[in-house]
């Protein structure tokens, strides 16, 4: 191999490097936003399931003591 043909190789090598590093940090960054929706999510369903159930028991209370 002469020279030209080995840099274009080493270019090719950095350039896919790139492409692979670049594809890691966008999974990472996928990643964390998807986590973190589903943990603000599931607070959501969580507080709301609380607060039902606590209506719940306070209606039921009231109408049992009448």
């Amino acid at each position: 191999m002469n020279i030209s043909n080995l840099k274009i190789l080493n270019k090719a090598e950095t350039f896919l490097t790139e492409i692979a590093r670049s594809k890691i940090v966008i999974q990472a960054l996928l990643v964390g936003i998807i986590s973190g929706l589903l943990v603000i999510s599931f607070r959501v369903c969580i507080t709301d399931l609380f607060t039902f159930i606590s209506g719940s028991v306070k209606n039921f209370l009231s109408i049992n003591n009448y």
